[in-house]
């Protein structure tokens, strides 16, 4: 279905009031982080989570260049972000391209938080809170490196393979210099100008466990079986949500994701009015949930049923 060109419209000024926000306050906690007293320092740490994990959003919508108006400002924004979260600017593109080809199979890069999994029949609790135990961050480290591992599939190795060998090699080395002079950075602001060395460490568990885990609660949320009716289906769900979930799981409107699935290109900020004029009345049941709160109280219901059943 074709969307009026109006939708495929994009604002820089929309771009820099959701990006200069969220980076302000993710430097303001690192500096916390360095110099604040005990219990604020703790505050810190787990909001910086938040924070990051918000800002993979921007990350999302400068790669697909739908958050500003140039592609430069969208470049630019993007490889500086994935820097600060410690990530591939180029690499993060070439998986993300890769989901939205095979969301849901078992060539889906992202497949990792939602592929196979039933509800009462997988153990879904304890695989949605195992980033907050560091056991995501190692998955992935262990996808990464696990290309000639006999026990994956050629579809299993394909998205690490698209991580180590995509890309050009001048791409690789840009990608390296950028991550390590934004983390000389942020390592100086976390540690309060290098007096307070165990900040640093505190930012990258927070961003290992907090922010890895509400990814794979909203991935989950968004492509995860939440019934066995379910599990032959291509599930990309949209959330109409509320405020505070919109801002703590779903920033930039990521909560219409059915919407988004459908037209990539589609900026951010058109995405509520596509679901309101476009959509809202045709989506398929099972691609729609009122709120992340709603399609937990679902799971939840499946796997007690289900259970009960075996």
């Amino acid at each position: 279905m074709a969307l009026p060109r109006e939708y495929y419209e994009r604002s820089s000024t929309f771009g820099y009031l959701h990006v200069v926000p969220d980076l302000a306050v993710f430097f303001l906690l690192l500096w916390s982080i360095g110099t604040a007293p005990l219990l604020p320092k703790l505050g810190a740490a787990v909001v910086i989570g938040i924070v990051a994990y918000r800002m993979t959003f921007i990350l999302h919508d400068c790669l697909h260049a739908t958050l500003f108006a140039s592609r430069g400002e969208n470049q630019a924004v993007g490889w500086i972000t994935a820097a600060l979260l410690v990530t591939s600017f180029p690499s993060f593109r070439r998986l993300h391209f890769l989901h939205h080809e095979h969301y849901r199979r078992p060539e889906d890069p992202q497949g990792i938080d939602y592929n196979g999994l039933v509800p009462g029949r997988d153990r879904i609790l304890r695989h949605l809170l195992a980033p907050l135990f560091l056991l995501m961050a190692w998955e992935r480290v262990g996808a990464y490196f696990a290309l000639n591992h006999s026990g994956l599939s050629d579809e299993e190795r394909a998205p690490a393979r698209a991580l180590q060998t995509g890309g050009t090699l001048r791409e690789h080395a840009v990608s390296g210099v950028a991550i390590a002079v934004a983390q000389v950075v942020v390592v100086a602001v976390s540690t309060g100008m290098f007096t307070f060395w165990p900040g640093y460490v505190i930012y990258l568990t927070s961003l290992s466990t907090i922010g890895l885990f509400l990814s794979r609660l909203r991935s989950y949320l968004e492509h995860g079986n939440l019934s066995r009716e379910d599990v032959d289906r291509l599930v990309a769900r949209t959330h109409r949500s509320n405020v505070v979930e919109r801002y703590v799981l779903a920033g930039l409107s990521f909560n219409y994701h059915h919407e988004h699935h459908l037209w990539p290109q589609v900026p951010s900020r058109w995405l509520p009015k596509v679901h309101r004029e476009v959509t809202a009345n045709i989506l398929p049941q099972g691609d729609f949930s009122s709120s992340y709160v709603a399609s937990l109280r679902q799971l939840a219901r499946a796997s007690r049923a289900d259970a009960t059943r075996v």
